[in-house]
């Protein structure tokens, strides 16, 4: 009985606005919906990025931790090495109600100097595999990582980069997330 009227109620009251917005009034407010999700999901991935950033920098061996827009990509990499670079590569959106579901990849770039052969010869070759090690620590500290505005962070491939230099040696993380 008063459920049903209630709900008829708000049927009526949201039929009757519906109607009475002038056309260009709903443009408006679907655009500033539209506008005010596109900044949500441009603020999700910045506060992915820095949440991941801010964990790393737990991480005292890192001596450069930064937003990935090309530094090794220089003759003379902008950084400080041993460095960690963080990207969001790729979104997939899917359709939701409200609003839409998003899973995204992150990609962490880890490189350092390269100092030390890894020669069978060598007395210190243990030290050639410094960064394995160093790639490692970072996926602990961020495997199953969430800030709690998203889906804790997984880990989805490590591999080698080629540099085409000797001068460093760089390896790629990526880890998956989602949010809405």
């Amino acid at each position: 009985g008063s459920v049903m009227c209630i709900q008829s109620i708000r049927v009526l009251i949201r039929h009757f606005f519906v109607i009475s917005i002038p056309q260009s009034a709903k443009k408006r407010k679907k655009n500033r919906k539209t506008q005010t999700n596109q900044n949500y999901f441009n603020m999700r991935k910045t506060e992915i990025m820095l949440s991941i950033q801010e964990r790393l920098a737990g991480i005292s061996d890192l001596k450069y931790i930064d937003k990935d827009w090309g530094q090794l990509n220089t003759a003379v990499p902008a950084v400080n090495f041993p460095c960690c670079l963080i990207d969001v590569e790729s979104v997939n959106y899917e359709d939701g109600r409200a609003m839409q579901n998003a899973t995204a990849t992150i990609v962490l770039t880890i490189a350092n100097h390269r100092t030390v052969t890894s020669s069978i010869m060598s007395p210190d070759k243990e030290k050639s595999y410094y960064l394995v090690n160093l790639t490692e620590s970072i996926a602990g500290m961020l495997h199953l990582f969430t800030n709690g505005n998203y889906a804790p962070l997984v880990r989805t491939l490590w591999k080698k980069v080629e540099t085409g230099t000797v001068d460093y040696e760089c390896y790629e993380m990526r880890f998956s997330t989602a949010y809405k």
